[in-house]
C-alpha cells in the first residue's frame, strides 16, 4: 500500500507516483532472494477499497498462506536540493558563451528518500509477528538532460519542473534508491527476522488452535434412539465457547454428522491447516459402542447415518480415528469423548449414551450370541497403548459407565461441568484442571446414583492448557 503523508505545494519537493503492482513485484521479487520465501505459495494481493487487514488475512487462510507480508510505502519523495555554486557559475558561462554544451554540466542537486514499513502477520494466530521500518536517501547531481530539458531550465527550475521533468529525475534517482531499499529489506530479514524464526517465541506467537466439534441426538435408523442424549446442545455449548477464542472452529451437527463427512472433514480442516506448533480440539458428543467382529471387540463412535443393524460397517471405530489424527502434524491433539464406549450394560444403559446393550438385545442376542459383556468392555483398551505421544483422549466416562444427563439444563453432565470450569479459569495447568473437574462430575453423578468417572489417557501433558487466548487484530482500514 502507498498513502503519501500530504499532499506538497512546494515546488522543490514531489511524491513520486508509483504503480503499485510494478513496486509490489519489485519488492517481492528482492523478497524472494530470502530463503525463507523460496518456499510454498506465493500470492499478490492488490488493495481494495474498504478493505480490512482483517480481510486480507482470512483470505490468505482460505488459501491456506502461513505468512502474510505487508508493504507500506509511507513515503517516497523526490527533493530539490540547490545547486553547486562552482558548477552553476561555469555552467552560466558556458551557456552564454556555447549554450549547447551546458546542457550536460551536471550542477542541479536533487535527494531522494524512500520509507518502507513491512509487518509480517501470522495467518494462522493472525498475530503481528515482526516488524520493521526502512529509510533509505539518495542524493546525486543531474544535468539538464537527466532532469529534463527546458530550454531556459538554468534560470526557471525549480519553480517551473514539471510533472514530466519529476519523472525524469526519479528515472535518474530511483534505480539506485530502489536497489538499496531492496537490499536493506534482505539484510533486515537476515539480521533480524531469521534469529526471530528459529527462536521459541516464533512458534509461539504462530501458534493457534483448531476445534472440530460433532453433536448427536437424533439418528436417521429409527432403530437408534433419538432426542434421549444431549449431544446436539453439547456441541453447539463448545461451539459458542471456542468460537471468538480460537483460530477456527468448524462443527458436524445433527445430519450433518455423517461418517463421511466427519473422517473427510479431519482430512480437508486438520490435516492441511495445522503445524508442529498447533494445539487441535476434536470433540464428540453422541452415542458410541463397544461392538464385536467375530471375536475382536472395538469402541465405535456412532455418525448420524449409522444402521442397528450394520452398526460395525457404518460407524467409526476408535482405531481408525486415532490412526488419522496420528497422521497429523500438532504440538497436541484433544480427543474429547462425551459418549460412554461401553456402558454399564443395566436398564440405565438404555437411556445413557452408549448403544451396546441396545445392540445386545437387537442383534447378537437373537442369534444366539451371548453378547457383549461387561468384562469384554475393557478389552480394547489395549487400544490406548498405541496412542500417538502428542493425543490426550479425554473420556467423559469410564467404558464401563453410563453418562449422566441433565434434563434441566438440557446437557450432558460433562459438557456442563466442562465448560463451566474453563469459563472460571483458563490459566490453571492441566493437572490441576483435571484433578478437580473429575472430583466434580464424580460427586454430582453420585448424588443421582450413578457415578461418571473422567478418564484421561494416558496422561496429562505438563506445558500447557489447550485453551488459546485469540489476539483479534485491530480493525483499522488498510490504507
Amino acid at each position: 500500500t502507498y498513502s503519501p503523508t500530504k499532499e506538497l505545494k512546494n515546488p522543490e519537493q514531489y511524491n513520486v507516483e508509483i504503480k503499485k503492482d510494478k513496486f509490489l513485484k519489485k519488492m517481492v521479487h528482492y523478497l524472494l532472494q530470502y530463503p525463507l520465501f523460496q518456499k510454498g505459495n506465493i500470492r499478490f494481493y492488490r488493495k481494495k477499497e474498504g478493505y480490512q487487514l482483517a480481510q486480507y488475512i482470512q483470505q490468505a487462510w482460505k488459501e491456506n498462506i502461513d505468512l502474510l507480508v505487508e508493504f507500506k510505502l509511507k513515503k517516497y519523495q523526490l527533493n530539490y536540493k540547490g545547486v553547486h555554486t562552482g558548477l552553476y557559475l561555469f555552467n552560466l558561462f558556458t551557456w552564454f558563451y556555447l549554450w549547447i554544451p551546458s546542457w550536460w554540466i551536471a550542477d542541479e542537486i536533487y535527494s531522494g528518500s524512500i520509507e518502507l514499513e513491512i509487518n509480517i502477520y501470522s495467518v494462522h494466530s493472525e498475530r503481528k509477528i515482526w516488524s520493521t521500518l526502512i529509510r533509505e536517501n539518495r542524493e546525486d547531481y543531474l544535468n539538464d538532460w537527466q532532469r529534463g530539458w527546458k530550454i531556459l531550465g538554468i534560470f526557471t527550475v525549480p519553480s517551473y519542473l514539471s510533472k514530466g521533468n519529476w519523472q525524469d529525475i526519479r528515472e535518474s534517482i530511483a534505480p539506485w534508491l530502489e536497489e538499496k531499499l531492496a537490499s536493506d529489506i534482505w539484510f533486515a530479514l537476515f539480521d533480524s527476522f531469521l534469529p526471530y524464526r528459529k527462536s521459541p517465541n516464533f512458534l509461539k506467537d504462530t501458534q493457534k488452535t483448531l476445534v472440530l466439534a460433532v453433536g448427536l441426538s437424533s439418528y436417521h435408523d429409527p432403530y437408534i434412539p433419538s432426542d434421549k442424549i444431549f449431544g446436539k446442545n453439547d456441541a453447539l455449548e463448545m461451539v459458542h465457547f471456542f468460537q471468538p477464542k480460537v483460530r477456527e472452529t468448524r462443527s458436524l451437527i445433527g445430519d450433518k454428522a455423517t461418517k463421511k463427512r466427519i473422517l473427510n472433514t479431519l482430512d480437508t480442516f486438520f490435516l492441511p491447516y495445522s503445524h508442529s506448533q498447533d494445539i487441535l480440539i476434536f470433540y464428540f458428543a453422541g452415542y458410541g459402542a463397544t461392538l464385536k467382529r467375530g471375536k475382536k471387540l472395538d469402541y465405535y463412535l456412532i455418525p448420524y447415518d449409522a444402521e442397528l443393524d450394520n452398526l460395525i460397517d457404518s460407524s467409526i471405530p476408535l482405531s481408525l480415528l486415532m490412526k488419522k489424527l496420528g497422521r497429523i502434524r500438532a504440538k497436541r491433539i484433544w480427543l474429547v469423548l462425551d459418549t460412554s464406549l461401553g456402558g454399564s450394560l443395566t436398564e440405565t444403559s438404555l437411556f445413557g449414551r452408549s448403544l451396546t446393550q441396545k445392540w445386545n438385545i437387537r442383534y447378537l442376542r437373537p442369534k444366539g450370541d451371548q453378547g457383549v459383556r461387561p468384562k469384554d468392555i475393557l478389552k480394547p483398551l489395549t487400544t490406548f497403548s498405541q496412542l500417538p505421544k502428542n493425543l490426550t483422549l479425554i473420556l467423559a466416562c469410564h467404558p464401563q459407565e453410563d453418562c449422566l444427563e441433565l434434563p434441566e439444563n438440557k446437557r450432558g453432565l460433562f459438557n456442563f461441568l466442562f465448560l463451566n470450569f474453563l469459563k472460571r479459569d483458563k490459566t490453571r495447568k492441566p493437572g490441576s484442571f483435571f484433578h478437580d473437574l473429575t472430583r466434580k462430575v464424580f460427586s454430582r453423578s453420585a448424588k443421582f446414583g450413578q457415578p461418571q468417572t473422567v478418564q484421561v489417557i494416558p496422561g496429562l501433558p505438563k506445558d500447557s492448557m489447550f485453551y488459546v487466548e485469540k489476539f483479534p487484530l485491530k480493525t483499522n482500514k488498510v490504507k
